[in-house]
């Protein structure tokens, strides 16, 4: 096998990765592999072959960042699917009573196991907020 075929393999293989993940990352070594190739139909030195394929994705990767910060930027720390319900408003559908172990509020269009944060009942169809979670459930207050 000819190198320029393995670095036409590895392109390949990069450009179909980045359309699948859309991470930003696999392109860098598409581009590393494209300054690869064409090095190896200047020599047969696997060695430079490598080299260039490692610091042209690297330049390539610390070119690219900047420009995909100012697309995608990010504002503080990603929240994970639970922190996300914190602060957001839900319906109590079944009755909150913690003595009892009962309670559940739908937000998003999901249901969640909930308890009421001061151990008041809360009754069906009451709007709540969401205070906290904590393992599997929500901890919730009545909205006035």
């Amino acid at each position: 096998m000819q190198p320029w075929m393995l670095w036409l393999a590895i392109i390949l293989v990069m450009v179909v990765a980045e359309v699948m993940t859309v991470g930003f990352f696999a392109i860098t070594l598409a581009v590393g592999g494209i300054f690869a190739l064409i090095t190896s139909l200047i020599t047969n030195s696997i060695w430079i072959q490598v080299a260039i394929f490692l610091i042209s994705s690297i330049a390539f990767f610390f070119l690219l960042k900047p420009f995909i910060e100012k697309l995608f930027p990010t504002i503080g720390p990603a929240k994970t699917a639970s922190d996300r319900l914190v602060g957001e408003k839900g319906i109590v559908i079944v009755e909150i009573n913690n003595t009892q172990g009962t309670g559940q509020v739908k937000i998003f269009g999901e249901i969640w196991s909930a308890s009421s944060y001061d151990d008041r009942i809360i009754t069906k169809d009451t709007e709540v907020e969401v205070l906290s979670i904590k393992g599997v459930k929500t901890i919730v207050k009545e909205i006035s």
